[in-house]
């Protein structure tokens, strides 16, 4: 039988934000709170971060460039992954 995790079994919020930081390539850009969800993938709760990789300013104005999201596991902080995604439209 599975043990529920309660919250005080996971990892603060800041020691997520810590983990993210040392897992991330130092830059002046944003980096979300971290946030706690359920991974069902992996059957675990994880925190996950977006950082900013390039930001650059299109036509109109609107922000758009390259982040990562790291994810971590939120009982042990270990990493769990860190992918890249892409925000804005970008019309070539």
């Amino acid at each position: 039988m599975n043990k529920a995790l309660q919250p005080s079994e996971f990892i603060s919020v800041d020691s997520a934000l810590a983990i993210v930081k040392s897992n991330i390539k130092p830059n002046n850009y944003k980096i979300s709170t971290p946030s706690l969800s359920y991974n069902n993938k992996i059957k675990q709760y994880t925190y996950s971060a977006l950082h900013d990789l390039t930001i650059i300013l299109n036509n109109t104005g609107k922000d758009i460039g390259e982040f990562e999201i790291i994810e971590i596991n939120a009982s042990t902080g270990s990493l769990v992954s860190i992918d890249k995604g892409y925000k804005g439209i970008i019309i070539r």
